[in-house]
């Protein structure tokens, strides 16, 4: 009796629960699930310095090729009654002993130094994926042999490849890309050598294998992809190598030949007047270093943005 007398509790008031959406509570505690390219992508719009360091390398790569539009003197232009004149006017950068227009001189040079770096950077990468792709999984005696040649190449000078290309092929901006890339690929292909080596031995290339894929369809399918990242950091760093080597050997005379425009050849062109009319030297020189300052930290930004021990801030 006393039971069936007992007063009922009310029923909760559902407006007080509030149901959870599409997952469970212990899914809501699980930390978002990202693909290395999109974790990389964070990691790097959070980096401050890489990021302002892109858009000063995207600025300079526009400019090099708009800046016609904001000057009427031609790079080549010469007039004998405006040499060495100041900064101002429609000379923003002055002009030179024969009185060229340094502001048109100085873009057409990075024109030509980033044109040199990107060019000989993407050979680079080509042939080193080719080669240290096909010495890193195929092994054995093909690994020794190419192994060795790499090593006789690398200890070559490439200021004698230069030379040696010059005599035969003439000064210019072509032998210069050829002269860079016969050494510079050997980097790239140890370093897609050691990713590969790392690699090959997986589920997913095993998997591959028994399915009946071929070395080749594995390696440019399966291994090459999943070191995209060391890859296209490498490049990053590649590319102000690349310029710098291009201003060094053009301020030499190996290079890029004068009156066409070239860092390399303006800061030659500028070392006898260069204490009486600074502005010669110091516009070609500070876009070299602030072309290669930006590209290294893009590149370090790069760097870490790959490394799985990095977290996004």
């Amino acid at each position: 009796m006393d039971n069936v007398n007992e007063k009922r509790r009310p029923l909760p008031d559902p407006r007080k629960f509030v149901p959870l959406k599409k997952r469970d509570f212990a899914q809501q505690q699980m930390a978002p699930s990202y693909t290395t390219w999109k974790l990389a992508t964070m990691k790097l719009t959070a980096n401050k310095f890489a990021m302002g360091a892109g858009i000063v390398l995207a600025l300079m790569i526009i400019m090099a090729v708009i800046y016609p539009l904001f000057t009427p003197h031609n790079f080549r232009g010469q007039s004998l009654l405006n040499t060495f004149t100041a900064p101002g006017g429609s000379y923003y950068f002055g002009t030179d002993d024969l009185g060229r227009d340094l502001f048109s001189r100085s873009w057409k040079g990075a024109q030509i130094s980033l044109t040199v770096g990107i060019l000989a950077a993407i050979a680079d990468v080509i042939l080193g994926i080719i080669i240290g792709g096909i010495m890193g999984f195929f092994g054995g005696k093909v690994d020794e042999v190419l192994n060795k040649i790499t090593e006789i190449l690398y200890s070559i000078p490439y200021l004698l490849i230069v030379i040696l290309l010059g005599v035969v092929l003439g000064q210019g901006m072509f032998t210069l890309i050829i002269a860079l890339v016969a050494t510079g690929w050997i980097n790239m292909a140890w370093i897609v050598r050691g990713q590969i080596m790392q690699l090959k031995n997986q589920e997913y290339v095993l998997a591959a294998q028994a399915m009946g894929s071929g070395g080749f369809r594995i390696l440019f399918k399966h291994l090459i992809p999943n070191t995209m990242g060391p890859i296209i950091v490498t490049m990053t760093l590649t590319v102000p190598s690349a310029i710098f080597a291009e201003a060094f050997l053009s301020f030499l005379g190996l290079g890029v030949q004068s009156p066409a425009a070239s860092w390399g050849v303006m800061i030659n062109d500028s070392l006898a007047s260069w204490q009486l009319y600074p502005w010669t030297l110091l516009f070609p020189a500070g876009m070299l270093c602030v072309a290669m300052l930006a590209f290294n930290i893009f590149g370090d930004g790069l760097r870490d943005a790959f490394d799985p021990k990095t977290r996004v801030e």
